[in-house]
């Protein structure tokens, strides 16, 4: 078979000619919402996620997704020819497990948020992988399952860390942190066992109270300590990696405030530490996972993505501190730095202002110049490159375009595509796809985009309740951008739907939307910007405006009937909007909501300020504070082994609430951490928490829909 020749495979999803009429149409309306629960699971079946790529780039292979039992699909680039195999190439069928990174348990709740597991980390050669246990760091030896103490000195609040751990290229010295959490503050986290109450501790620093002491450590595989050096205090730390040339480790660092971040090297060699770049700003930065991370284009040299001119731009940069110069110019965020070869830089931006959240991949110069589009086509392409950078994967799609990969050279020329999804958009949508829109937000200036859901058997003639699903954190954007409703991209892995439900949602007889307000990431400093001091506020402004715009030339939305509904900060801001707009919205489900105010994560500092001196920011910001403006109807679901938002907030609110005299409906889930999983649960990718999902669609039934519509 020939390269050139279209290779289309997937799962085709069943689509049931829908019925009209009592428990049926109830029946019917709960698969489509269960469907669009699992689109992504069933994307992952229609297309591969990632490619294996041979050492040399001249070949890839990937496994066919939804196949059983397992087929593989490899192909020679320059000889044009695909095979199918029964094996893995290249790859034992059954590797020993010595030889991989192990599970060595949960990190939770440290990595909560994700609720991640905590993995023995590799080094870059595969002979030695460094893993925790207890408070202690161990090595192990591949293929071998005894480990030995890489250190024998952690205790409780003063242990060391695994998930930021660093190899040098050589693999024989590691970088870490050793974390002094002694003095920090202690929230407490109950669980129930065996019908009994168990109360354990964690450090959670809180506004206006002690950060974590940092300590660097490199270790030898040998488990002593070749370099040690206490970090300056009142900053929050990650360590970025080694140097090219392994002479030294850097660390990035970001003051307590948010106002400044640098680059930090250690000589490891002599020990001493030293200030590579330092930038600061009037209001926050929020470092994100590709950005103020160095990318090394020889030994000295190295690329960083700074906001400093308002946008996120490309700069070079030396290790002796001299700013060399700037590559880019452009006035639509860069994401991320995909790679670099032969004096040219690839990365990842928009490409106009009209549809300034779209990712394509660029090419441009290091010694500057005019920079080329790379990818075609309106949406979200996500780049794997060749180990050499010759050739690149680009997994596309867009949210009415469903998936392919395309394989395509550095200098933009198509090859070919060797993966597309099965899925036909317009019946996987039963003819009402998604609905991209532009409104004004509240200052009538500025551009907003967002994504509108109908139900699978949509009527123009009727009236259909609205459910605004929020989110408003200057650190995340929620609206659907590529195919499927999860919005987290990751190297061609899509992340699952389990946060963005409102598609589903729509599928109950709802009209469902999404936009990013002011505030949130994705659209320059300036944008961004207009969170600081003011994280809800100018959120449910931007939001109430949007949902007048889109209502007026929809009549089929019935502005008496609104529901909104976020998690976690979204949470916040769906309090915040039941609260502030409480003649806008009459329903909220607010999950795992912060709280903010005097009592919350330290991190809010950044946008809050000083706790001391904007005391009246924090009052005003607190939820609490506000209870006595609820009007409407409002759920409340609280886990109780909750990192992010601690339990004693749920409490703080529920207290607040208690003596406003506002009765509200609430759920408690014991056992359960922020992502709503159980501590046994190791990852949250495509967890589908059925008892909270359940709970909120019969809220949202209830409480919208036997309202009569409005005339």
């Amino acid at each position: 078979m020939a390269l050139s020749s279209y290779m289309k495979y997937g799962v085709l999803l069943g689509l049931t000619p829908f019925l009209v009429g009592g428990s049926v149409m109830a029946d019917e309306r709960n698969k489509a919402y269960e469907r669009l629960l699992e689109v992504d699971k069933s994307i992952a079946n229609s297309i591969p996620a990632t490619v294996q790529w041979s050492d040399d780039g001249k070949s890839l292979w990937f496994m066919k997704p939804g196949v059983t039992p397992p087929q593989f699909v490899q192909m020679d680039i320059p000889a044009g020819r695909i095979e199918f195999l029964n094996t893995p190439p290249q790859t034992p069928q059954k590797a020993a497990t010595t030889d991989r990174p192990r599970v060595v348990g949960s990190s939770w709740p440290r990595g909560d948020f994700i609720g991640s597991v905590l993995y023995e980390v590799m080094a870059p050669d595969g002979r030695h992988f460094v893993g925790k246990k207890d408070d202690n760091l161990y090595i192990r030896a591949a293929g071998q399952a005894d480990t030995a103490p890489l250190t024998k000195n952690g205790q409780q609040f003063f242990d060391w860390e695994l998930e930021g751990v660093k190899w040098n290229k050589a693999g024989n010295l590691i970088a870490t942190f050793r974390i002094d959490n002694r003095h920090v503050e202690k929230t407490d986290r109950i669980a129930w066992v065996d019908g009994k109450s168990k109360v354990t501790q964690y450090a959670k620093p809180l506004v206006g109270t002690a950060l974590p002491y940092y300590t660097l450590c490199l270790l030898a595989v040998s488990g002593d300590c070749a370099v040690q050096s206490d970090l300056p205090k009142n900053t929050y730390y990650r360590i970025t990696g080694f140097t090219p040339d392994d002479k030294a480790v850097l660390i990035t660092g970001l003051a307590r405030d948010g106002k400044t971040i640098f680059l930090l090297s250690l000589d490891i060699k002599t020990g001493q530490l030293k200030t590579v770049l330092e930038e600061k700003t009037d209001t926050f930065f929020v470092p994100g996972t590709n950005s103020f991370q160095p990318v090394f284009v020889n030994d000295q040299e190295f690329l960083w993505v700074s906001p400093r001119d308002g946008v996120e731009n490309i700069y070079l940069h030396n290790l002796s501190g001299k700013d060399v110069r700037k590559v880019t110019d452009v006035s639509l965020p860069i994401s991320y730095i995909a790679t670099h070869l032969d004096g040219q830089v690839y990365y990842v931006a928009p490409d106009n202002e009209q549809r300034p959240y779209d990712q394509h991949l660029w090419r441009i110069a290091l010694a500057g110049g005019e920079a080329k589009r790379l990818t075609t086509g309106d949406g979200q392409h996500v780049i794997q490159f060749s180990p050499k950078a010759d050739y690149f994967v680009d997994f596309y799609s867009s949210v009415t375009h469903a998936p392919v990969a395309k394989l395509v050279r550095n200098d933009g020329t198509y090859i070919a595509d060797i993966a597309a999804s099965a899925i036909t958009p317009t019946e996987f949508w039963h003819g009402h796809p998604p609905e991209e829109f532009t409104v004004l937000a509240a200052d009538q200036k500025t551009t907003l985009h967002g994504v509108l859901y109908k139900p699978y058997d949509f009527d123009p003639s009727k009236k259909y309740p609205i459910i605004q699903f929020v989110y408003g954190g200057p650190h995340v954007t929620i609206t659907q951008r590529h195919f499927g409703p999860g919005q987290i991209s990751s190297r061609g892995m899509i992340i699952s739907g389990y946060f963005n439900t409102a598609p589903a949602l729509a599928q109950l007889g709802f009209i469902t939307f999404t936009v990013d307000g002011r505030g949130t990431p994705g659209r320059g400093k300036a944008f961004q910007d207009v969170a600081y001091q003011d994280i809800g506020d100018h959120a449910v402004a931007d939001y109430t405006t949007a949902l007048d715009q889109i209502a007026a030339d929809r009549p089929y939305m019935d502005l008496s009937r609104v529901g909104v509904y976020g998690r976690s900060l979204g949470g916040y801001v769906t309090l915040r909007a039941m609260l502030m707009a409480n003649d806008r919205y009459h329903v909220g489900v607010a999950s795992a909501p912060a709280k903010l105010g005097h009592a919350t994560s330290a991190s809010y500092e950044f946008y809050l300020g000083d706790p001391v001196k904007d005391k009246t920011i924090y009052d005003h910001a607190d939820n609490a504070k506000h209870v006595d403006k609820l009007n409407g109807d409002l759920l409340l679901l609280f886990p109780t082994l909750d990192y992010e938002v601690p339990f004693q907030e749920a409490m703080d609110l529920t207290d607040a609430l208690v003596k406003a005299n506002k009765a509200v409906d609430m759920m408690v889930m014991p056992n359960q951490n922020h992502m709503f999983m159980p501590e046994s649960e190791p990852l949250y990718i495509n967890y589908k928490d059925s008892y909270r999902n359940d709970l909120i669609k019969n809220y949202f039934i209830d409480k919208l829909q036997r309202t009569p519509a409005s005339d």
